[in-house]
């Protein structure tokens, strides 16, 4: 956390999302780096599950640190960008268990950004080329991403975008 933190956030005037907080580990580690760097610009975070949203947002701010949770789909929120970092550990849902209005909303996500995914996608491609879209020009991405990134056929799509989008 501390490590994606450190590389992604580099001036007090960053602006920080999460696209999936989770407990916020992430999100709490780029607080912290931002107020190191004097930065009080809140943090914010998406996560589908409402509970985990408002406990990150409780324990950011007996942190003392500014957040914005909001609970709901982040692949169904349209991209705009807005934040000169992006981090987080997206979620790891095999593409069998990747379906219905999830998946939808996924690959219909990714296709935004001109990536057609394949059948065999797990869940966290388009969550990687979403927040992708979220990004300003010169921003930074820092996920924790699977070895598959690398080696399956299905993630040639992902390789490729990023080299374009991160070139």
């Amino acid at each position: 956390c501390e490590f994606i933190a450190e590389w992604a956030i580099r001036d007090a005037a960053d602006t920080v999302m999460e696209p999936s907080c989770g407990d916020g580990a992430i999100l709490g580690a780029a607080a912290r780096r931002s107020q190191s760097l004097g930065g009080s610009v809140p943090v914010v975070g998406y996560e589908l599950h409402a509970d985990s949203a408002r406990l990150t947002e409780v324990n950011l701010a007996k942190a003392g640190y500014p957040a914005s949770i909001r609970a709901g789909d982040f692949l169904a929120v349209p991209p705009s960008a807005a934040f000169t970092a992006v981090v987080g550990n997206p979620p790891y849902i095999r593409y069998q268990g990747f379906t219905g209005e999830a998946r939808a909303n996924g690959l219909a996500a990714a296709l935004t950004q001109g990536v057609r995914l394949s059948k065999l996608a797990s869940s966290w491609a388009p969550f990687v080329i979403h927040a992708s879209g979220f990004i300003t020009a010169g921003g930074r991405l820092g996920l924790v991403l699977p070895a598959e990134l690398l080696s399956s056929n299905y993630a040639q799509e992902v390789r490729d975008f990023l080299l374009r989008r991160f070139a």
